[in-house]
C-alpha cells in the first residue's frame, strides 16, 4: 500500500475453465427396436472437463402423442425431463407404464458440475409391443363342420406393430 505495508502471501489457487458440453445418449431399449417388456431405460453419459454432474430423461408417446410427466402420461407440447432413478456416467430410469402397439421417443440430456447442458439430440424411437398377433381359419369356413375332403386350409394372421413371423396350424 501507500504506506509501504507488505501483505503475507496467499496459497495459490488453481482455476479450472469448462466451457465443454456433455453428452449422453440411451443404450436400451435400442434404436429402432421393437420390445415387449421394459423395466427401465438405461444409457451412458460422458464429460471431458468437471464430469457429469445430473442426467434427466424425456420420453415421448409419438402414437398418442403424450408426454411422460414422471407419473403417467400426459397431453401437452413441451418435453418433461425427469431426473434420472440412478447414476451419471452409467444411468437408469425406471419405468414400466408403456402401452403396447405404441411407438416411443426417448431424449436424454446431462448436465456437467459447471451446469454446462448437453444440445439434445433427436433421442432414440421404438416399439413397444405386449400384444399378441391374432389368427384366423377362414377356410375351411365353418367350424365343426364334417366334410370328405379337405384340399385347401387358408387364414390370415396379422400383428398391429411387427410382422408375424410364425403361423402355425394344429390339425386334430
Amino acid at each position: 500500500d501507500k504506506a509501504g505495508n507488505v501483505g503475507t502471501a496467499t496459497s495459490p489457487i488453481t482455476v479450472y475453465m469448462d466451457k465443454d458440453k456433455p453428452t449422453s445418449g440411451v443404450t436400451f431399449p435400442g434404436a429402432g427396436s421393437t420390445q415387449k417388456a421394459i423395466s427401465s431405460v438405461t444409457g451412458t453419459a460422458n464429460d471431458a472437463g468437471v464430469g457429469v454432474a445430473s442426467v434427466a430423461v424425456a420420453l415421448y408417446n409419438i402414437t398418442d402423442t403424450k408426454y411422460w410427466d414422471g407419473g403417467g402420461w400426459s397431453n401437452g407440447s413441451t418435453t418433461s425431463w425427469q431426473p434420472v432413478s440412478s447414476g451419471t456416467t452409467n444411468w437408469y430410469y425406471t419405468i414400466s407404464n408403456f402401452t403396447g402397439d405404441k411407438q416411443y421417443v426417448i431424449k436424454s440430456k446431462a448436465t456437467d458440475g459447471v451446469a454446462n447442458a448437453e444440445n439434445v439430440g433427436g433421442g432414440i424411437t421404438f416399439w413397444f409391443d405386449n400384444v399378441a398377433p391374432a389368427a384366423t381359419i377362414t377356410n375351411p369356413a365353418l367350424s365343426g363342420k364334417n366334410i370328405s375332403v379337405l384340399d385347401t386350409i387358408g387364414g390370415s394372421a396379422n400383428d398391429t406393430t411387427s410382422a408375424v413371423t410364425l403361423v402355425e396350424l394344429n390339425i386334430m
